[in-house]
């Protein structure tokens, strides 16, 4: 084996499920390596990784020079797997290709999840876009001030620049960010495209199944899971949605959406808080004084 292939990943990140379920059509052996989310790809030692600090990133190693190579978009995985794999994509339908997967990207299924369901549960809202997002924006700049003091020497420190462009991001208009009426327009023209494509083929691009129908399945699923009726999900595709859920490469990859796995952690951390609460009023008594003034310490 000349390269080695690393792939820093979330199982819960619908685009981490484009790059899996690519490289496992392409017959890419890689390295899986987790990262925690919310606050795990903010570490130090991801910086050095990936340049934007997004799941998923696919590190690269010559083992001929040691020479590497990050990808930090799963669409840049997905034209990575395209070159080094022939057949995963019919070379004759790349421009049709690359218009679906402009639909499936600007009608992105994370934030289309995330922005639909908070409204609708109070403690995740709460939780997620409040305390959990402080806690982010905390350490992203608290990291980013601590970069900058200790790397004055060097102006062009890879991870002084990541942290910097981090924030700015932060800092953005939010007119810059998508909106949910937006998001779900997109979703309604992407899954227009996708019945029309269906009512002539089995797959996409006809009756031989490729990458396409794949990484547009997934997307289908995580409408599927937000069961939105402004985002209606005609047979035609619950049927194509279906043949593709019975595929090897889809149980393989380990679909999985985003909101059961944060309620997850968060329920969790509630009942650890309550736990903790508990046993400190055991401590304490009842009061609520004493429990403060502990925490406080």
């Amino acid at each position: 084996m000349t390269t080695i292939i690393k792939l820093y990943d979330h199982q819960a990140s619908i685009h981490a499920q484009y790059a899996r379920i690519v490289l496992h059509l392409a017959g890419i052996e890689y390295e899986k390596i987790h990262i925690d989310l919310p606050l795990g790809n903010l570490d130090p030692s991801y910086a050095k990784i990936s340049s934007t600090l997004s799941i998923p990133a696919l590190e690269i190693i010559s083992t001929k020079n040691n020479n590497k190579t990050t990808l930090t978009d799963s669409r840049d995985i997905i034209n990575y797997c395209t070159r080094r794999t022939d057949g995963l994509f019919p070379k004759d339908r790349i421009g049709e290709i690359n218009t679906i997967l402009d639909l499936i990207y600007k009608a992105n299924g994370g934030q289309i999840s995330f922005q639909s369901y908070a409204p609708n549960d109070r403690i995740f809202d709460v939780t997620v876009n409040t305390i959990m997002s402080s806690l982010r924006q905390r350490k992203l700049r608290k990291l980013a001030h601590k970069e900058s003091n200790n790397l004055n020497n060097i102006p062009k420190s890879p991870r002084k620049k990541v942290y910097k462009s981090a924030v700015e991001r932060l800092d953005r208009p939010i007119g810059c960010i998508a909106t949910l009426d937006g998001l779900m327009q997109s979703a309604n023209e992407t899954m227009s495209v996708l019945d029309e494509k269906l009512s002539k083929s089995k797959w996409l691009l006809g009756d031989e199944h490729t990458a396409i129908d794949s990484i547009a399945a997934i997307w289908v699923q995580w409408i599927v899971y937000n069961n939105l009726e402004s985002i209606p999900v005609t047979p035609r595709v619950l049927d194509f949605l279906n043949q593709s859920q019975q595929r090897s490469e889809w149980k393989k990859t380990k679909v999985e959406w985003v909101i059961p796995y944060i309620k997850r952690r968060v329920y969790f951390g509630i009942c650890v808080m309550i736990g903790l609460l508990y046993l400190l009023a055991n401590k304490f008594g009842s009061s609520l004084l004493g429990v403060i003034v502990f925490i406080l310490q």
